[in-house]
Order: C-alpha cells, then structure tokens, then sequence
C-alpha cells in the first residue's frame, strides 16, 4: 500500500543530462540487440581532452550532468583507462553528476574508477549464458556480471546500479528471477529495469518486446526483492502510459521519459509529481 502523499519522480534528461559516448559510435562487441545503433544518438568524445571540454561547456549552462558510456572491445570492456583522470578532473572542477557505464571490469579497473569519485555506476547485469555467448558475442559467463559488482563494492564504489534487460533471453524469465535474487544480496543503490526494444537493422529487429505482463511480472518481483528504489528505464517501448501507471501501482517511484499521460493520471491520483531533468539513477 502507498501513503496518500507518495513522491514520484519522472526523468527526461534532455540537453540537461547529455549522452557522451568515448568511442563515439564504434562497438567490437556488435551484439545482436544493438550492433551499436544507440552510440549514434550520444555525442562522441573520443578524447580526454574533449570530453573535459563538454563538460565544461555543460557546466557553463547550467546542466545537471551527463551519462558517460560508448562501445566495449572484444571481452565486453568500455575502453574507460585514459579518460579516467579526466572524469576525476571534471568532478573536481564542475558541478555537474555523471553516471558512468564500465562494461566489464575487474579490481584494478574496479579501483581507478572508484578514484574518480564519479556519482553512480550503471551497468547491465546478465545471467544467460547463451545471450552472453551467442547474442553479445562473449566468452565469458554469467559470473563476470557478478565480479563486476564485486570489484566495484571492495573498490568503495558506492552508489552502484545494476541494470536488467527484460526480454533479452524471450520469455526465459528463470534467468531474469536469477538477476534480481543475486543483486538483492549487494548493497546496491537501485536497479534498472529495461525491455528489449527491437531494433531495425539488427538481428532482433523483428523480435518482439516483452510482453507487458511478463515486464511486471518482473517489475513486481524486483520491487519485492529490494529495499532500494527500483527504476523504468529509458531504453524501453515508449508511450504506453497503461503500463506505465501499473508500474507505479507496484511500487516503480522513478520512471525515465514517461508518457505525457502518465504524469496526469499520476497527479490524478494524488501523488507528488517531480520532474528531473537527468538520469533516473538521480
């Protein structure tokens, strides 16, 4: 049950909370979901030089943050090393958050990315071994997911937020139940929950989403699961506010890029409605 003056907050990041991509739009990984289509819509910075310089320019305008992400090589890594004393450098001098994806990572990784006192690390958490393998062209297994989140914690990384893409395995949703169950046992500060958007160009581009009731059968479970908020994300099928507002009546309290009527029915049903221009991490 909610309390009669429940917070809800809606994100729309926009040029207040940018996408910065270190590797512009080039991915090695190429998996079968993506094969790199959303690097085209961040802006590149494919320099630590020039990813200060955006910074600095946001800064200068009154942004929020910005996301910090890009492509990862062959072993499911975004090539993060030399841009790492530039991130420390634009914590210490701007006030803008950034969330940063890490791709895989291990210790040592894990510790100059703690340094760098960046604001939250986001990053997928998958637990097929056959998407890894055969969709995202990996030879790892699941266990690497898990010894990111490890390496992070023991680096004193602490706001650390897993991401879950439904409908990446169809409806095998054992191993999505396996991803919250696992998370749940980190002191993690939130959790993502995506669906698989199918993309034109690629091999899953005629696949379908995930079902709504198979998302909150998900949602549900996760909310059940944590004690920390748990997130719509943005890469998702947008504009079904239905789905949206069922989200919410199960304990979703952050949604990125909501429906329009969403934040209607929402204000309709007596909740404190607050707009962020960021990430919903935030």
């Amino acid at each position: 049950m909610r309390s009669e003056v429940a917070e809800l907050f809606l994100y729309r990041p926009g040029k207040a909370f940018p996408a910065v991509s270190v590797t512009g739009d080039a991915c090695s990984l190429q998996c079968d979901h993506c094969r790199a289509h959303y690097l085209k819509g961040m802006r590149p910075a494919l320099s630590p030089a020039e990813l200060i310089r955006i910074a600095k320019e946001l800064d200068a305008d009154g942004a929020e943050g910005m996301l910090v992400s890009g492509g990862c090589d062959s072993n499911g890594k975004i090539p993060l090393g030399p841009f790492l004393p530039a991130l420390k450098r634009i914590k210490l001098e701007t006030k803008l958050k950034v969330n940063l994806h890490t791709g895989l990572i291990g210790d040592e990784e894990a510790s100059r990315i703690a340094d760098t006192n960046v604001d939250c690390i986001s990053f997928d958490f998958v637990r097929d071994p056959d998407v890894i393998r055969k969709r995202m062209h990996l030879s790892c297994g699941p266990d690497a997911y898990v010894g990111t989140l490890i390496s992070l914690f023991s680096a004193g990384v602490k706001s650390i937020v897993p991401h879950l893409l439904v409908g990446l395995s169809g409806e095998k949703d054992r191993f999505e139940i396996d991803a919250i169950e696992i998370v749940s046992k980190y002191p993690i500060a939130g959790l993502v929950i995506l669906a698989l958007m199918p993309t034109r160009g690629t091999p899953t581009g005629s696949s379908l989403p995930p079902s709504n009731d198979h998302l909150l059968e998900m949602i549900e479970r996760a909310v059940d699961a944590l004690d920390v908020p748990v997130m719509l994300g943005c890469m998702r099928p947008r504009g079904d506010w239905k789905l949206e507002t069922k989200a919410i009546e199960l304990g979703v309290r952050r949604i990125a890029m909501p429906s329009p009527r969403t934040e209607v029915w929402a204000k309709a049903q007596g909740y404190g409605v607050i707009n962020r221009p960021s990430c919903c991490v935030f």
